[in-house]
This record gives C-alpha cells, sequence and structure tokens, in this order.
C-alpha cells in the first residue's frame, strides 16, 4: 500500500517548572514550515505534523512513525533517551533541535553517549560554526578511521526560530496579520531584562548595565505559561524597551538567544542587546541594536519604540516557510520521501528488523575472496537503509562465500562474512551497524527457494 501523507513528530520534554512554553517559538515555527509545503517544492501535499510532550517511551505517536516520516526532539531534556538508532532502522529521519549555548567544539548539549541522529539543527550561526569546526578537527585526526559516534557524519543545520504568532494564517511575505499595537508614548520607558539576572556569568555584567541605567532596569523571570507571557507583555511587556545580556557575559561572540528574539520581535519588540556571533548579527540587523556592555545602557534610552513595523519586518524575514527552505530541509525531506522506497518485507506479522552490531572488522574496499575468503567488504552507493539493506543484500547473493553481511549507511559499508556468531556475538562499537544472514538477505530481496 503507498502512503500518501507523510508524519512529522516534534517531541520534548516536560520542563520543570511548566516552562515548556519557553520552546514554543521553535514549535510553531516547525509545525508552521512542515505543514503547508510551498507550490514550488516537490513534496508530498499533505504531511501530518503533531506534536507531544513528556516520556518519549509512553508514547503511541512515536511507535506509529513508518520509513519516511520525520522525528524531531526538542532540547536537551530526554534527548540521550530517544530511540535514535531504531527510528533510523526503521527509515525514520531523525533531527536533535539543539536550544542551549554550546561551549567552544561541541554540537550539542545533554546527549553525551547517547547514538547520534542524522541531522542537528541549531538557533545560532555561533553554535553550528562550532559544531562544524569539531567535525573539521575529527575528520583531520582521524581521515582513515570510523568515529565511534558518528559525530563527523551528522548534517547540522541553521534553523533559527522565526515569527510565529498566527503563522497559521501565514502563507507569504506580504501577509502582515492584524495591528499588534500602537507606538506608546511614555517619557522614561521601563528597561526589561526577559530572563534570571543572576546567574554567575551573567550578575557582572547585568549589575553594570543597571547601574549606569538607573532604575529603569529590570528583569522578568517569573512567567510560567504562554497565558502568562501573553498577560505580562500587554500589562508592561509592551511598554518596555527589553535588554539581552549573555549568560557567560564576558563572552562578548556568544550565540544569539534567538527563542527570546522571537518572542520578542513577533510582538513588535525594541530590542537592544550585547554583541553577538557576527554572523547572527547580521541576522538580525535592522531588528535589534547591539553593543558592548558599556554601551548598552545609552543604547537603552535611545531606543526605538515597540512597533508595527518591527513586527513586520521580523514577520517577512522570519516567516517559517522562508527559514526551512534556507536550511535546505524541504530538499531533504522532499530526498528522504523518494530514496526511501517501499518499505522492507514483513515476516510473521513483524516488520523486517536486522540485528544490531557486526561480525567483525574488515579492510575497508578489499572486497575479497568469494571463492575461498572468509570476509571482504564493499563501499555502499545507498545514502538512506532500505536502500542500503538491498544493496548489500544484492552482493551478498552474488557471493559463494557470503553466509552473512553486515551494513552501515553512515560509514557507506557493506562487510561479508563466510562465518559469524550471529546474532549472539556481535560487536557494538561503532555503531551503527546491522548483521543479516544469507536467507534474510534472499527473504529481503523476494528471492528465498528461486
Amino acid at each position: 500500500m503507498t502512503r500518501d501523507e507523510a508524519h512529522a513528530l516534534l517531541w520534548m520534554a516536560e520542563l520543570r517548572n511548566s516552562r515548556s512554553f519557553m520552546y514554543d517559538p521553535i514549535v510553531e515555527t516547525l509545525r508552521c514550515g512542515l505543514r503547508p509545503p510551498p507550490a514550488n517544492r516537490s513534496v508530498r501535499d499533505r504531511r501530518r505534523v503533531s506534536v507531544g510532550r513528556g516520556v518519549l517511551g509512553a508514547s503511541e505517536a512515536l511507535e506509529r512513525l513508518q520509513h519516511g516520516d520525520l522525528f524531531v526532539h526538542i532540547g536537551p531534556h530526554g534527548a540521550a533517551e530517544a530511540p535514535w538508532l531504531p527510528l533510523r532502522r526503521a527509515g525514520v529521519r531523525t533531527v536533535y533541535y539543539q536550544t542551549e549555548p554550546l561551549a567552544e567544539r561541541a554540537c550539542w548539549s545533554g546527549m553525551m553517549g547517547a547514538p547520534t541522529p542524522d541531522e542537528v539543527w541549531d538557533y545560532s550561526w555561533g553554535n553550528v560554526m562550532a559544531c562544524r569546526a569539531l567535525q573539521a578537527s575529527l575528520r583531520r585526526a582521524r581521515p582513515n578511521d570510523t568515529i565511534d559516534n558518528a559525530l563527523g557524519e551528522v548534517v547540522v543545520r541553521h534553523l533559527p526560530p522565526g515569527h510565529y504568532l498566527n503563522c497559521a494564517t501565514d502563507r507569504g511575505a506580504d501577509n502582515r496579520g492584524a495591528p499588534l499595537l500602537a507606538a506608546v508614548a511614555k517619557p522614561e520607558r521601563e528597561a526589561i531584562l526577559l530572563g534570571y539576572p543572576f546567574f554567575n556569568g551573567r550578575r557582572a555584567c547585568y549589575e553594570r548595565v543597571q547601574r549606569a541605567a538607573g532604575n529603569r532596569l529590570h528583569a522578568e523571570w517569573s512567567l510560567l505559561s504562554s497565558g502568562a507571557l501573553d498577560a505580562w507583555w500587554n500589562r508592561r511587556g509592551r511598554q518596555a524597551v527589553h535588554l539581552h545580556v549573555h549568560k557567560h557575559c564576558h563572552a562578548a561572540d556568544g550565540p544569539a538567544p534567538a527563542f527570546r528574539f522571537a518572542t520578542l520581535l513577533s510582538r513588535g519588540a525594541a530590542i537592544v542587546s550585547q554583541h553577538c556571533h557576527p554572523r547572527d548579527e547580521r541576522l538580525y540587523a535592522g531588528l535589534v541594536q547591539f553593543g558592548r556592555v558599556g554601551e548598552l545602557a545609552p543604547l537603552l534610552r535611545n531606543a526605538s519604540r515597540t512597533s508595527n513595523a518591527i513586527e513586520a519586518r521580523f514577520r517577512r524575514r522570519f516567516r517559517p516557510a522562508r527559514l526551512l527552505a534556507r536550511a535546505g530541509v524541504y530538499d531533504m525531506l522532499a530526498e528522504h520521501w523518494k530514496a526511501t522506497g517501499p518499505p522492507l518485507p514483513e515476516h510473521d506479522g513483524e516488520q523486517f528488523l536486522p540485528a544490531l552490531g557486526y561480525c567483525a572488522a574488515t579492510e575497508p574496499l578489499v572486497e575479497g575472496d568469494c571463492r575461498a575468503g572468509a570476509k571482504g567488504s564493499y563501499m555502499l552507493r545507498a545514502r538512506w537503509r532500505a536502500e542500503a539493506l538491498r544493496e548489500c543484500a544484492s552482493r551478498c547473493l552474488r557471493c559463494a562465500r557470503c553466509a552473512h553481511l553486515s551494513v552501515s549507511v553512515r560509514f557507506a559499508d557493506c562487510s561479508w562474512y563466510a562465518d559469524c556468531d550471529h546474532p549472539t556475538r556481535l560487536r557494538q562499537s561503532p555503531s551503527g551497524f546491522e548483521t543479516l544472514t544469507r536467507a534474510e538477505a534472499a527473504r529481503l530481496l523476494g528471492t528465498a527457494g528461486k
């Protein structure tokens, strides 16, 4: 049966103190961007998007994901427990959305020891460049070796949260939506930092700005829901100018706080920020005023007011569909659906699932002797799991000595063996391999008994 609808599942853990609403900017950006495919893209006309929260193991939605679908885990909480490898084996495209500022030479937080996803999407160019630098160094250090967690092969995309309010009605750059507000005339506007000001790395810089700005600078960190955020905005936020200081404020080129920016700019807020990564600053040019810590108080005094013009400019530049297209997500999804191909066959009512692991190490690209040899290795051309299993199975059936085969898309490897302790003692490091018997390969290709 041919599927006419792909499914995208966006998932996040429940945060302490009910702060999951802080992920709303990226959740709604992805929900709106993934649901209505642009007319000029060769993707499915129907894509169902659902959002889940809580413990992954109890999710029926997770169990319903099939080949060709998309799974996005948002944030570090619970990410290490996500079933990355089983989902990849089932032909689901897996994505970790990275939400935290990163230390130098890192790709994510909260996933130490976990199998890698297919892709990492990140809100900041600063984080993206740090991750790509780490990947490049790993490839240089071990050009002929496999990377145990395949970090060097993970696709990294820059995809910040966009204009997320009323985005279900956003069909193009000319749709500006209803006016959000009128200009507020107030001689001495309040300045607000939306967040906790007393992190060890932020306190000194915040207090320095507060001394220069006087009693007009305050912080707000008690909001626990989107409803509370809306009420606070109508009561105080819309009349203020908004400040950002990095959690580690002595890092002058820290990642731009895209979640906070999206929350405020979607409402037309005026923002003054400590300098961020240069590529982040270019992205928000004309929307946010940037300066050194010592310059922030004067910038706050002279900042523009909350306005429809700021909201409209942010809407045009940060439409969800535009962000996903620029990141290459639509092209990836079209390729993923096309390349996934028909589902793997079912046996005894269960989906075909090879054993995890591989038989033994082989020499890369040493094909071996199919008449008298013990093992060999081929480079896979396939980029997707279902294709790779079929390609390797076909190779095995053409090799008289092949009794077992181990396959890895990550390492583009198809290895065959005349003998193997399968499935009881398969090797698990490096991860990302699956192993079949020759009989299973024949069933996979539909040639059993022929």
